[in-house]
């Protein structure tokens, strides 16, 4: 039993390799996988608490992300979960507001709202975003699980 166990604690030692970093002991950022902070957003019925996506009040297809100081389109990516992932998607270094409008075939269903900052540092190899200040209006919001996944509970 002791040799099964020497035998796989050398294994897993001697596996251990150091592809991710350069010979100058850099991190090789091609070999890190990122992810970067959006805000999670579950769009449901105010009284079924059936995602509104799921159930077909919604349509993806007639979703459109709006920002709100210029009136451009905004990408926004859902997951098979019918969960909506957005993120501020610009470079700063402190605080700003950014402000979006949730549309659905041209009509406003939601206004969205929140503060959001880059964090990295110079070994980082990922940009992430400090994101706080989160507010709807026009829809009642729940905090979940993590600190940027909401339920947003909508009439429509």
């Amino acid at each position: 039993m002791r040799f099964f166990i020497l035998l796989a604690l050398s294994l897993s030692i001697l596996s251990c390799n150091n592809d991710d970093v350069d010979e100058n002991q850099e991190m090789i950022c091609s070999a890190v996988s990122c992810f970067s902070y959006s805000i999670a957003l579950d769009l449901v019925d105010q009284n079924t608490k059936e995602n509104l996506l799921s159930n077909n009040t919604l349509n993806a297809e007639n979703l459109k992300l709006i920002r709100t100081s210029d009136q451009s389109e905004v990408t926004f990516y859902l997951n098979t979960d019918n969960i909506i992932f957005i993120s501020s998607n610009r470079e700063n270094r402190d605080f700003q507001k950014f402000e979006y409008q949730l549309q659905s075939f041209g009509e406003a269903i939601l206004n969205i709202s929140f503060d959001s900052k880059e964090i990295t540092s110079s070994r980082d190899c990922c940009i992430v975003l400090e994101i706080k200040n989160v507010e709807f209006d026009g829809a009642t919001s729940e905090n979940l699980d993590s600190p940027y996944y909401y339920r947003v509970l909508l009439d429509l």
